[in-house]
């Protein structure tokens, strides 16, 4: 897991639909940069070249439910409207 920001600019990452190498490429909204996800690197865009910072583990780590809510209570999940009802966090 790595560090959204880059110097004192913090980007907006999203899915760009795209593989390299069977790794999700992410993109930042602000740049349009194409970001590789297990590394961590742009590899194309105005951000090519850069490289998120990856975090310690013990920041990421897997946490039942309950501990990483209380460790980080602003976390926003993602669900869809037919998952409700079936196990789906919403993140209440």
């Amino acid at each position: 897991m790595h560090d959204r920001r880059i110097g004192d600019r913090e980007l907006t990452l999203g899915v760009s639909g795209k593989l390299v190498d069977g790794n999700l490429v992410m993109y930042d909204r602000e740049t349009d940069s194409l970001w590789q996800q297990n590394s961590g690197v742009a590899v194309e865009g105005d951000l090519g070249g850069e490289r998120l910072e990856e975090l310690p583990e013990q920041d990421w780590a897997m946490l039942p439910w309950g501990e990483w809510r209380r460790r980080h209570p602003d976390t926003l999940v993602l669900t869809c409207a037919h998952c409700e009802g079936r196990g789906a966090a919403t993140g209440t």
